[in-house]
C-alpha cells in the first residue's frame, strides 16, 4: 500500500506540475520498476540488449548510466519514439525520481536534455512544439529548489542555439591560411575542363562536397529513408548527396564521351585520372568514388584506343586506385585507407547505406515485444564513428568563384546517349562507323545536355540537347543561338514526349513527356492543349517537380535564346518570344494567385521570384506590374482567410447567443440555445479557416492517412479532419446527454438537422456530412418514436441528404458548378478518388527513358483543382466568439449516444411515446437547459393543475410513426485521430478564445467504419425550412389527437409532483425495476437476433440466399465464416478500427469474399486493402479474393480482373 501511495504521489506531482505545460503528449511513462525479462534484456557483456521504451529512459538517466547509451539513444530514437514523446519521458523522468536518487538521475536528465541541445540541436529547430515544450520546462525547472543553477545554464545553451540556429557543423582546427588557390588563366566563364588546374578543381569539389556533406543529419539515415516513400521529406540531405555523385559521375563520362578528336579524348581522360588522384590525397573519398565509377562505366572502359594514349604513370595511378576501392573483403582497403586518415575527410556513403541496409534487415521488436536496442547500437555505431565524427572539421580551402560556377552548372547526356557516342567516336572492333554523325556532336565540344539526366535523379531534365536549333514540329524553324544550360533546344521525339490530338476538339492532348517537355508545351507559342492543362499541372505538378525547379525552368524559358540570324529577330519576337512570354506570365500569374501558399512556405522560392521581379522591373515593367498584381490579390485573399470575420456593408448582423446563455459553462450549453442559422455560419467560419490552410502537397501518396508521418507532411489536412470529427463527437456527445429526455433530444436533432440545412446551402459539404454523420448514430430502430416527432419536411431533409451527402459524383458536380462562390467543400471524397489513381496508375512510362505519366496526373490534377480553388473565396460573416469557443470545445465526457443505445436497451417505444406526452409542455427550443428548465433526470412542471389521486392513464403509441429510411450511400469516410489538436494548428488562423469555464478535453470516440459505398443516386429538392414553432399553449384533451397532444389533466399534474416528492429509495426502486426490464429487453433482443443469425446461416428467409447458393456451388462442402481483426494501424481505413470479412477456407487455400447486390470500385478497393492486411498477417498459404454480386460497375470490373478477383454472379 505505501508504495502504492508513493505512486499516487508522484503521478499526482506530475500532473500538477508537468501537465499543464503545452508539449505533453498525453503518455504516462512508468519507471523505476523492477528489471524483468519482459521490460528488459541485456548481452552476455552487459550491454542493453532490448527495453520497454521506458527502460531504456530509466537505463540513460539511471544512477549508473552508461555515458555511451546517452548518444546511441538521442542519434536513433526516432526509429521508435517522436522528439516530443523523448522529451516528455524525460521530464516525467525528472518529475517522478525518487527520494532515494533524486538528486543523481536529475542531473543525468538535464545532462541528456544539454547534450540533446549541443549536439542534436537540428530536432528543435525542426519541432515548433519541442521548442515550446523546452522554454516550459525551462521555467518549470527555475522553480525547482536546488536546480535554479541548472536551468541557469540549459537557457543559455537555448537561448544560444536557438539565435545561431543550425548553423555549419565543420570548424577549422588550424589557424594556417588556406593555401594559395591555382586562378584560372581567362578572366571570364570557363567552358572547358582543361582550363583547370587539376589540383585546384579537386580542392574545389572537395568544397562543394564537404557543404552537402556536413549537413546531413542521423535520422537520414534511419530506417533506408532514403530509399522509402517520402525520402524528400525524411532523407533531403542524403539525397542531394547521392543526386551530386550522380551529377559528377555522368559529367565525367559525358567530358570524354563527347570528345570527337583522339588526341583531346586522351587529355581529358588523363585529366580525369588526374583529378581523381587528388581527391585521394585530399581524403575525399565520396568523389574519388565518384570518378572511379565514371572511368569503370562501359561508354569509357571500352575505349581503348584512348586509354593506349595514357602515360605509363599515369595507367598506374588509376590502377593503384582501382585497387584501394575495389569491393573486395567488403571494402577493406577503402575502410583501412579512410580510418588511418587524418581529417578533414568525406566518406564514401555509398559502403555505409550498404552496411546500414543489412543492419536494418533485423527486427525492429524481440520476441518479447522489447525495443531491440542491439540494432540501434549498431546503427549509431555506423552514424557516429563512420559518418558524423568526420562531420566536425572542415576543408581548410579558399573557394575560387569561377571555378565554383562551373561545378554548379556541370552539362552532361544520359547513359543511353553517352554509349551512342562511344561506338561511334569508337566503333566496335569489326564495324564501320556510321556516316550520320550524333547531332550531339554536331556542334563541336559547346553542345551538352542540360544538368538533371534521367540517372541522376534530378526531376528536371532527360532531353536530348539539339544544335541549338528549335525544330518544333508545330512552328517554322528558327536557327537560335546556342545558350549553354537552356533545355528547350530539343523536338518533339516519342523519347521526351507521347501525346496525340482530340478528334474532336484538336486539342493536344500529352499523354507522358519529360518535365521540360511539359513545361515547354505550358508555354508553348501556339498553345493547343485544352484549356483544362494549365491548373490540372499546377495543382499536381508536385508529384514531379519540386516548386524551385518549376520556377526556375520557366524563368529559363522567359530568357528565350534569339536567333543567330539578325534579320530574323522581327519575326522570332513576333512568332516566339511575345507568345511564350504572354504563356509564361500566365502560368506565374495562376500560380501565384492559386497557390500562393507554395512562396510563402518556401523561402528559397519567394527570393527567387523577388529576384525575377526586380529584374522584370528594370527590363519590362509591364510584366512585372503583371505579377505584383497577382501578389497583391493573393494577400488579400490570404489576409482576408487570416482574419476569419468580416464586417461592414453586405455583412449580416450576426445573431449573438442571448446574454443567460452566454453565462453559462460550455458543457450546460445545447445546440438548442443557439441559432441554427448563425451556428452554420460560424462552422463555416471554423472550418473555412482550417481548410485555407491546407496544401495541395499534403494530399499526395495517403500521408495524410498514415499516423505516424501525418502531423509531419500533413499537419493541416490531418488539422482540417480534427475539426470535422470534433464536431461529429460532440454531436454523438449531446445527443447522448439528452437520450433520457425524448422531448429535449428531438429538439437537438431538429436543430441540428436545421444547421445542417444552412450549411448545405452556404456550401459547406464538410460540416453538412460531419452532422448528418453524427446525427446519423441516433437513426436506431430504438429511437423512432423521438424520430417520429421531428418535423416532416426536417424528417424528408435528413433522408434526403443521407444519400446526397455521401455521394461523391454529386458533390463533384455541387462543387465545380459553385467554383466561385465560398465553399468547404468534402475533401476526403476527393482523396478517396486521388488515393486510387495513385495506387493503380505508375507514376513513368519507360520509352526506354522515364517519361512522366501526365495521364495519371492530369486525372489527379482534375480532382485536385477545383478541391482548392474555393479557397480564394472568404465567408463574409462576422466571427461570434462564444459560439466559436462551443462548436470548437473537446467533447464532453458523456457516453456517447450509440454507446448507450447500444448497451442499455432496446428502448421501449410506447415509453417513449408516453415520456414524450408528458413532456410536450416542456420549455421552449429556446430556452432548453436554461435556468427556467427542469433539473436534469427531471420531469418538467406539467400545465395546469388538478384534485389529487388521479391516476395517470396508459398513452397508445403516436398516431404517426418514421417510415423506414433506406441506409446511407455511405458514411463519412475515416477521419484522422490520435493526438491531433481540436482546432487548426497552422498560424496565421488565430482559433477562438475558448470561455474560461471550459472543461479538460475528454478521450473522444474513434469515427465509426464506413460502410461500402452503393450506386449514384440522383440528387432530390430538399424540403423547405419551416419557421421554428412557438411554445404551445395548454389545451383540453381531445381523444382523436391523443398521439400529437397533452392530454395530462391538472389531476394528473398533482399526482406526478407526488410521485417525484417522494422518497430516494422508492426512485432506486423504480430505476432498478426500469433497468431488469430492460435487461430482460436486452436479452430477448439477442436471442431474437440469434434465431435471425441462424435463420440467416441456413438461408432461410434471407433475401441474399441467391448470393450463398453461389457460394455453395463454387465452393462446395465449404462455410462462409467471420475473419475479424483490430487494425491498430489503420492500414484498412486509415484509422484503427475493428475489421471484418467474409472468408472462405479449403485447406491451405483463403478466399476473402465480398457478397452485395451491386459492386463499385471502392468496394474492390477496400476488398484488396483487407486482403493486403491479412496477407501480412498470413503469410502462409494461397489467399485469393472473391466478389459475389449480381452487377458490378464497369470500372470496378476493369479493377477486378487486373487485380485477379474472383467474380461469381448469380445468374451464371
Amino acid at each position: 500500500m505505501a508504495a502504492t501511495a508513493s505512486h499516487m504521489t508522484l503521478a499526482d506531482e506530475y500532473a500538477t506540475m508537468v501537465r499543464p505545460m503545452g508539449y505533453k503528449t498525453g503518455q504516462i511513462f512508468r519507471f523505476d520498476l523492477a528489471d524483468a525479462d519482459s521490460n528488459v534484456a541485456f548481452e552476455p557483456d552487459g550491454l542493453l540488449k532490448a527495453g520497454t521504451f521506458s527502460k531504456l529512459v530509466e537505463k540513460m538517466t539511471g544512477k549508473n548510466a552508461d555515458p555511451t547509451l546517452t548518444s546511441e539513444l538521442l542519434l536513433t530514437y526516432r526509429s521508435f519514439c517522436t522528439p516530443s514523446e523523448l522529451f516528455d519521458a524525460l521530464v516525467q523522468r525528472f518529475v517522478t525520481a525518487p527520494a532515494a536518487d533524486r538528486d543523481i538521475i536529475r542531473i543525468r536528465v538535464t545532462g541528456v536534455i544539454k547534450i540533446w541541445l549541443d549536439k542534436y540541436w537540428y530536432d528543435f529547430g525542426k519541432e515548433e512544439v519541442l521548442l515550446h515544450s523546452m522554454n516550459e520546462f525551462l521555467t518549470f525547472l527555475s522553480s525547482v529548489p536546488g536546480s535554479e543553477r541548472t536551468a541557469d545554464t540549459l537557457k543559455k545553451t537555448f537561448d544560444k542555439k536557438k539565435e545561431l540556429g543550425d548553423q555549419r557543423v565543420g570548424e577549422l582546427v588550424t589557424t594556417q591560411p588556406p593555401p594559395r588557390p591555382f586562378l584560372p588563366t581567362a578572366g571570364g566563364p570557363i567552358a572547358d575542363v582543361l582550363d583547370i588546374n587539376s589540383e585546384e578543381l579537386a580542392r574545389q569539389i572537395c568544397i562543394t562536397e564537404f557543404e552537402l556533406f556536413e549537413k546531413l543529419r542521423p535520422w537520414e539515415f534511419i530506417g533506408q529513408a532514403w530509399a522509402k516513400s517520402g525520402k524528400e521529406q525524411k532523407a533531403p540531405n542524403l539525397l542531394k548527396i547521392i543526386d551530386r555523385f550522380n551529377t559528377v559521375s555522368s559529367w565525367a563520362i559525358s567530358e570524354i564521351c563527347r570528345c570527337e578528336s583522339l588526341k583531346r579524348r586522351g587529355k581529358v581522360l588523363q585529366k580525369i585520372i588526374e583529378i581523381a588522384g587528388f581527391l585521394r590525397q585530399y581524403n575525399n573519398y565520396n568523389s574519388l568514388m565518384a570518378f572511379i565509377a565514371a572511368l569503370n562505366n562501359s561508354s569509357v572502359s571500352r575505349l581503348k584506343q584512348t586509354f593506349s594514349q595514357m602515360p605509363q604513370k599515369v595507367t598506374a595511378q588509376l590502377t593503384e586506385l582501382n585497387d584501394l576501392v575495389s569491393q573486395v573483403g567488403n571494402y577493406a582497403k577503402l575502410r583501412n585507407a579512410i580510418h588511418s586518415c587524418t581529417p578533414p575527410l568525406v566518406p564514401y556513403l555509398g559502403m555505409y547505406l550498404t552496411d546500414l541496409t543489412f543492419i536494418d534487415e533485423n527486427a525492429n521488436m524481440t520476441d518479447a515485444g522489447l525495443i531491440n536496442f542491439s540494432k540501434r547500437r549498431q546503427i549509431a555505431n555506423v552514424i557516429q564513428n563512420e559518418i558524423a565524427q568526420y562531420q566536425q572539421e572542415r576543408y581548410n580551402l579558399e573557394p575560387v568563384a569561377q571555378i565554383q560556377h562551373f561545378l554548379n552548372n556541370l552539362q552532361y547526356f544520359d547513359d543511353k546517349t553517352n554509349y551512342k557516342l562511344s561506338t561511334w567516336i569508337e566503333p566496335r572492333q569489326g564495324t564501320m562507323r556510321p556516316q550520320e554523325k550524333p547531332v550531339e556532336l554536331m556542334m563541336g565540344e559547346e553542345v551538352r545536355m542540360p544538368m538533371g539526366a534521367a540517372n541522376s535523379g534530378s526531376n528536371l531534365g532527360s532531353s536530348t540537347v539539339v544544335n541549338g536549333m528549335s525544330l518544333n514540329d508545330d512552328t517554322e524553324p528558327i536557327d537560335l543561338e546556342f545558350v549553354q544550360g537552356y533545355r528547350f533546344y530539343p523536338p518533339d521525339k516519342p523519347y521526351n514526349i507521347k501525346r496525340s490530338n482530340d478528334p474532336n476538339t484538336g486539342a493536344v492532348i500529352v499523354h507522358a513527356a519529360t518535365v521540360d517537355k511539359l513545361i515547354e508545351r505550358l508555354t508553348h507559342e501556339r498553345l493547343t492543349e485544352d484549356a483544362s492543362f494549365l491548373p490540372t499541372f499546377l495543382a499536381a505538378y508536385r508529384y514531379f517537380v519540386t516548386a524551385y525547379d518549376l520556377l526556375d525552368a520557366l524563368i529559363m524559358r522567359w530568357y528565350l535564346p534569339r536567333p543567330r540570324q539578325a534579320n530574323l529577330t522581327d519575326q522570332w519576337r513576333e512568332k516566339k518570344e511575345i507568345p511564350i512570354k504572354k504563356r509564361v506570365l500566365g502560368v506565374l500569374a495562376q500560380w501565384i494567385e492559386r497557390y500562393y501558399a507554395d512562396f510563402v512556405d518556401d523561402p528559397a522560392l519567394w527570393e527567387k521570384l523577388s529576384t525575377f521581379l526586380e529584374s522584370l522591373g528594370n527590363a519590362d515593367p509591364q510584366a512585372a506590374n503583371v505579377l505584383q498584381t497577382s501578389l497583391a490579390k493573393a494577400m488579400q485573399i490570404c489576409q482576408q482567410n487570416q482574419q476569419g470575420t468580416a464586417t461592414g456593408p453586405g455583412v449580416p448582423t450576426p445573431i449573438d447567443p442571448p446574454a443567460s446563455v452566454m453565462q453559462k459553462p460550455l458543457s450546460e450549453v445545447s445546440i438548442a440555445d443557439l441559432d441554427p442559422t448563425e451556428v452554420a455560419r460560424q462552422l463555416c467560419l471554423i472550418s473555412h479557416a482550417a481548410y485555407c490552410q491546407i496544401r495541395p502537397s499534403e494530399a499526395a501518396y495517403g500521408r495524410w492517412r498514415d499516423n505516424d508521418t501525418k502531423m509531419d507532411y500533413a499537419p493541416n489536412l490531418s488539422s482540417f479532419f480534427q475539426v470535422l470529427f470534433n464536431l461529429t463527437a460532440n454531436i454523438d456527445s449531446e445527443l447522448g446527454r439528452f437520450l433520457a429526455r425524448p422531448h429535449d433530444l428531438t429538439a437537438v436533432i431538429s436543430r441540428w438537422i436545421e444547421v445542417a440545412q444552412v450549411c448545405m446551402q452556404l456550401n459547406n459539404w464538410a460540416c453538412t456530412r460531419a452532422i448528418v454523420f453524427g446525427i446519423d448514430k441516433a437513426y436506431a430502430q430504438e429511437l423512432q418514436a423521438v424520430w417520429s416527432q421531428v418535423s416532416p419536411p426536417l424528417r424528408s431533409f435528413f433522408t434526403d441528404i443521407r444519400k446526397t451527402a455521401f455521394d461523391s459524383q454529386i458533390l463533384r458536380t455541387k462543387l465545380t458548378s459553385s467554383l466561385q462562390s465560398p465553399q468547404v467543400p468534402a475533401l476526403d471524397c476527393t482523396l478517396a478518388e486521388v488515393s486510387f489513381l495513385e495506387a493503380q496508375m505508375p507514376d513513368w512510362v519507360f520509352t526506354p527513358d522515364p517519361l512522366v505519366n501526365f495521364d495519371k496526373f492530369n486525372a489527379i490534377g482534375t480532382l485536385l483543382s477545383p478541391a482548392f480553388t474555393p479557397q480564394q473565396q472568404s465567408y463574409l460573416f462576422t466571427r461570434v466568439d462564444f459560439m466559436q469557443a462551443w462548436l470548437v470545445r473537446p467533447a464532453t465526457p458523456e457516453v456517447p449516444l450509440i454507446s448507450r443505445i447500444q448497451n442499455r436497451v432496446p428502448i421501449d417505444e410506447s415509453t417513449l411515446s408516453a415520456s414524450w406526452t408528458a413532456t410536450r409542455a416542456a420549455p421552449s427550443l429556446r430556452n432548453l437547459g436554461g435556468s427556467g428548465g427542469p433539473p436534469a433526470g427531471t420531469l418538467p412542471p406539467l400545465p395546469g393543475g388538478g384534485p389529487p389521486g388521479s391516476s395517470l392513464p396508459p398513452v397508445p403509441p403516436p398516431a404517426t410513426s418514421l417510415p423506414p429510411v433506406p441506409p446511407p450511400s455511405s458514411t463519412l469516410p475515416p477521419l484522422p485521430n490520435g493526438g491531433l489538436p481540436p482546432t487548426p494548428t497552422p498560424a496565421p488562423h488565430n482559433p477562438p478564445p475558448v470561455a474560461t469555464n471550459s472543461h479538460p478535453a475528454p478521450a473522444t470516440e474513434q469515427p465509426p467504419k464506413p460502410v461500402h459505398v452503393l450506386p449514384p443516386i440522383g440528387p432530390k429538392k430538399a424540403a423547405v425550412l419551416p419557421p421554428l414553432p412557438k411554445q404551445a399553449e395548454p389545451v383540453a384533451p381531445v381523444a382523436e389527437d391523443i398521439g400529437n397532444q397533452s392530454i395530462i389533466t391538472p389531476e394528473m399534474r398533482v399526482t406526478v409532483l407526488n410521485l417525484l416528492r417522494t422518497s430516494i429509495e422508492v426512485r432506486h426502486e423504480l430505476d432498478q425495476l426500469l433497468s431488469d426490464v430492460m435487461e430482460e429487453a436486452a436479452r430477448q433482443a439477442e436471442r431474437e437476433m440469434s434465431v435471425e443469425a441462424e435463420a440467416y446461416e441456413n438461408n432461410r428467409d434471407n433475401p441474399h440466399a441467391e448470393f450463398y447458393r453461389v457460394i455453395q456451388r463454387e465452393f462446395p462442402g465449404c462455410k462462409i465464416t467471420k475473419w475479424t481483426h483490430n487494425d491498430k494501424q489503420g492500414v484498412v481505413y486509415g484509422f484503427p478500427d475493428q475489421i471484418e470479412c467474409d472468408m472462405i477456407k479449403r485447406g491451405d487455400d483463403t478466399f476473402l469474399c465480398d457478397i452485395r447486390p451491386e459492386v463499385q470500385v471502392q468496394n474492390v478497393a477496400l476488398l484488396l486493402r483487407i486482403g493486403k492486411l491479412y496477407r501480412t498477417l498470413n503469410p502462409k498459404g494461397s489467399l485469393s479474393c472473391v466478389v459475389v454480386a449480381k452487377e458490378i460497375h464497369p470500372r470496378a470490373l476493369t479493377v477486378a480482373q487486373k487485380c485477379k478477383i474472383k467474380i461469381f454472379r448469380p445468374d451464371n
